[in-house]
């Protein structure tokens, strides 16, 4: 492979990144925008199977849409400058993925951050709705936008569907029972079926439609889920989330510290139903290791817990009338019984103030960039409460929203929990302002590699920053990579003699490139870092140099 003299030495992993960058001003009519390296804050946004063991992790053609303040005013754009606004489509994902960019110049403070959602869907699988929200300290962030495929579900989420043929012309003519039922593990091995929610329609029940109209057909189809407070996977699957929203009660966001979780749909007929002429009886059972904020202790029999909906699209979480729980006279477990009158989105609750954002400061001998992933739980109870990634260096900042409750972080090397390296534990006070965090990695037997992703175009010098994907060839999931940060990047995540995949999502296309990585074809600096030289006596790139940048 010849070196291309119109091209600066390009000595990395990614030199396949000129087959795409044009050194044209990604946002047009921004002041000050140069290349991409300009925009501050960005988001790096997937959508994928919430059941991490899914043997596809992507589902087929998924599309998204946005909406919001952030969005009303023009401050997103996807990652190669394409102002977008809250029409269903206009946010393209390719390959499942998206980089969203906040409008350069944009003045952020970290006591008022920018806030937007995403709404994913995708044929077979339940829409769901995440709340982005992004600081000054934010440079970039990892989504992932998980939605649920009924016949694959990840634990702590069980769904049941279920027909009754008793409901004539709109009216049911007798009881009708579901019951969501799911495996539980029992001691010394094996599981038992357990039940998580029995809802009963009485008889004489009247079906409505979204305008309040009677639903004058038969053949009720009804379906029913049951999110587990403690699962991260079943909380992420809530529309909307629980943490930073709005209720119907106060203007100031809150975290819910979740009790339990339903979402109940229905349609007569092939029409959709939004109400009943009576209440639906519904019987959530409750694990007994449920936190009560208001007692400070465990939930038990007796306690009162409040209630909320919230339809589908919409951010605001509505006070219904609260229930208190009680002991199955069967099982001994505890339940709170929710008279349903509207199917939307149902839990139980208790929304707390949220403290001003604790700071973490991430400090590592290894002066590199990685991805962090912080999951935090209540500290008695192990509810799930809320969970951040974002990319960061030594002395980098993280900032997260957390209500007022002791809590648990559990902080990982990585994105998400799957596989990765656990960096540390901690247990923390309510409204704890700062944490420092010493990550001290154990010996990496991987090289130390360092790339240079400049690329010179006959109208100038582009230098990429943003997010990368890679994989194993023989892998189906993609992972992230070490970021570009203003054209350049050292990574330790490749090992020798091992082929790697590669992408980069810009400019609405994917482009991506394999190639395996051979000790032999690499020199090592004086500070132990590796870069690309090939099999002559002339440095080449990693991959063939592009003829032009456009």
């Amino acid at each position: 492979m010849k070196k291309h003299n119109y091209y600066l030495i390009v000595l990395g992993l990614i030199g396949f990144i000129g087959l795409f960058l044009s050194c044209s001003k990604p946002f047009e009519g921004v002041t000050a925008i140069v290349s991409n390296s300009y925009i501050k804050q960005r988001i790096s946004v997937q959508v994928i199977d919430a059941n991490p063991k899914a043997t596809n992790p992507y589902p087929a053609s998924p599309s998204i849409t946005l909406s919001g303040d952030a969005v009303k005013k023009g401050l997103i754009y996807t990652g190669d400058g394409e102002a977008l606004t809250e029409t269903p489509g206009i946010a393209k994902l390719v390959s499942n993925t998206i980089t969203l960019a906040i409008k350069p110049n944009t003045i952020i403070s970290n006591a008022s951050p920018l806030k937007f959602s995403i709404e994913a869907s995708a044929a077979g699988f339940i829409t769901n709705t995440q709340d982005v929200v992004v600081r000054s300290s934010d440079s970039l962030q990892y989504v992932q936008i998980k939605l649920l495929k009924p016949s694959s579900l990840p634990t702590g989420v069980s769904i049941t569907a279920a027909q009754d043929n008793s409901v004539v012309n709109g009216t049911s003519s007798s009881p009708f029972v579901v019951k969501v039922v799911s495996s539980e593990p029992i001691q010394g091995g094996g599981s038992v079926p357990q039940t998580q929610v029995q809802a009963t329609i009485p008889a004489a029940t009247v079906f409505k439609d979204k305008l309040g109209a009677v639903i004058n057909k038969s053949n009720l189809a009804i379906n029913i889920g049951n999110y587990s407070s403690s699962s991260p996977d079943a909380v992420e699957s809530i529309g909307g989330g629980i943490n930073n929203v709005l209720t119907s009660t106060d203007p100031a966001p809150k975290t819910l510290i979740l009790a339990g979780a339903l979402k109940i749909t229905a349609s007569l007929g092939g029409t959709d139903v939004k109400s009943f002429s009576n209440p639906v009886s519904v019987e959530s059972f409750v694990d007994a290791q449920v936190f009560n904020p208001v007692t400070q202790s465990n939930l038990k029999e007796g306690d009162t817990v409040p209630v909320w909906s919230k339809d589908e699209g919409s951010n605001v979480w509505v006070a219904e009338p609260s229930v208190t729980i009680v002991k199955d006279p069967s099982t001994g477990r505890l339940k709170a019984n929710v008279p349903i009158t509207h199917l939307s989105w149902w839990c139980f609750g208790w929304f707390q103030p949220i403290c001003l954002p604790l700071t973490i400061l991430y400090t590592s001998p290894k002066f590199s960039n990685k991805q962090i992933s912080v999951l935090a739980f209540s500290s008695e109870g192990n509810q799930f409460l809320a969970a951040k990634t974002q990319s960061i260096w030594n002395l980098g900042l993280f900032f997260m929203d957390l209500p007022k409750l002791n809590y648990t972080l559990k902080i990982y090397e990585g994105l998400g929990t799957y596989n990765q390296r656990l960096i540390t534990t901690v247990n923390l006070k309510s409204c704890t302002s700062t944490l420092t965090i010493n990550d001290n990695p154990p010996a990496n037997p991987n090289p130390s590699l360092y790339f240079d992703l400049q690329t010179s175009c006959k109208d100038g010098v582009f230098r990429y920053t943003g997010p990368i994907d890679y994989k194993l060839s023989t892998d189906t999931k993609w992972q992230s990579f070490t970021p570009s940060s203003g054209g350049t990047l050292t990574t330790t995540l490749l090992e020798w003699n091992k082929t790697y995949d590669f992408r980069i999502i810009y400019k609405g296309t994917e482009f991506s490139r394999s190639r395996q990585v051979v000790q032999s074809e690499f020199r090592q600096n004086s500070a132990g870092v590796w870069s690309y030289w090939g099999k002559t006596t002339v440095q080449q790139t990693f991959f063939n140099a592009p003829t032009n940048c456009q």
